[in-house]
């Protein structure tokens, strides 16, 4: 817990400084208990910043959790590729405040687009340690290639460090 309360006082100093933000709560080094217990740590901070959170699907007691309280309507669902398809009920755009979903193709971005998200994540462009299992990756002319013709907002799947950021604005960021 103090490493929460420490993660969340960097992020309300910047929320201060910046603005709202989204938050993306996915942790899966940790059982689902513990993030249940996390989200809820989270939802009681939510006061202090102005954020949204984007839940990721993957963990169905989160899922239950914000949907019992009836607070899908002011959160965000990421769904992973594999779930685009997915017809169930609980993952309906209309219950969520917003909805994005990982993409690694042109079929998936098409996929996400009649789903109805407002918004993907691409890649992967570049390795990262969030996925090692990808190796073969898009680059930045590959997700330049994809992103250029979507209709939807597309944010890179990349690991960006600081010194990384200016390389991305030079090749498609902005």
């Amino acid at each position: 817990e103090q490493g929460l309360r420490a993660f969340f006082r960097k992020l309300t100093a910047f929320s201060r400084k910046n603005g709202e933000f989204i938050l993306q709560f996915r942790d899966f080094g940790l059982s689902s208990r513990e993030q249940v217990r996390a989200l809820e740590w989270i939802l009681g901070m939510q006061t202090e910043m102005p954020m949204q959170l984007l839940l990721h699907a993957a963990c169905d007691e989160l899922v239950q959790l914000v949907q019992a309280r009836g607070l899908a309507h002011r959160m965000g669902l990421h769904l992973p590729e594999r779930w685009l398809d997915s017809q169930d009920p609980r993952f309906e755009r209309s219950r969520w405040g917003f909805q994005t979903a990982a993409v690694h193709s042109a079929a998936a971005l098409s996929g996400a687009f009649h789903r109805g998200v407002d918004a993907v994540v691409l890649g992967t462009v570049l390795p990262t340690p969030s996925h090692p299992e990808r190796t073969q990756c898009l680059g930045w002319t590959g997700f330049r290639s994809l992103a250029h013709n979507s209709p939807l907002p597309v944010y890179a799947i990349v690991w960006q460090q600081p010194a990384m950021l200016t390389e991305a604005r030079k090749k498609v960021a902005h």
